[in-house]
């Protein structure tokens, strides 16, 4: 699968062992740097492939073969110094911290329904019952 990965030049960092969170499972990832703070931070974008029990979800981004996520991730104090100039530092951490960057982050693929339940009724109607709230 990796070779597969990299032949469609999406993705060109394969996880060493898939990454199973929930019914999501994790393939491979690119990075780029979205923000530098010279001698102090680095902000990162980690697009991740990954498949939803086994297969492709059509609602979510996706690039034919694989659902795709965004996420971002700040290295800072031993992390930003320890990566230097060595990128391979970069894919390294992002390799090892992939499971707590996945749950740091807020899922923007949740589909619109998934959202309306978990906000039903938190909000007094205030959204025009938009999220399930009572005054329309």
């Amino acid at each position: 699968m990796a070779s597969f990965l990299n032949n469609l030049n999406v993705f060109n960092n394969t996880l060493d062992q898939p990454l199973v969170k929930g019914q999501d499972t994790y393939y491979a990832f690119n990075v780029k740097v979205n923000s530098l703070q010279l001698n102090n931070s680095v902000t990162l974008q980690i697009n991740v492939a990954f498949l939803t029990n086994g297969v492709l979800n059509t609602k979510v981004f996706n690039n034919g073969t694989y659902n795709i996520k965004s996420l971002t991730t700040t290295l800072s104090g031993n992390d930003y110094k320890n990566w230097g100039s060595d990128d391979e530092y970069i894919i390294t951490y992002v390799k090892n911290n992939l499971n707590n960057i996945i749950n740091s982050q807020m899922d923007l693929n949740v589909p619109f329904q998934r959202l309306q339940e978990r906000f039903q009724g938190r909000f007094g109607g205030r959204f025009g019952g938009r999220f399930g709230g009572k005054n329309q």
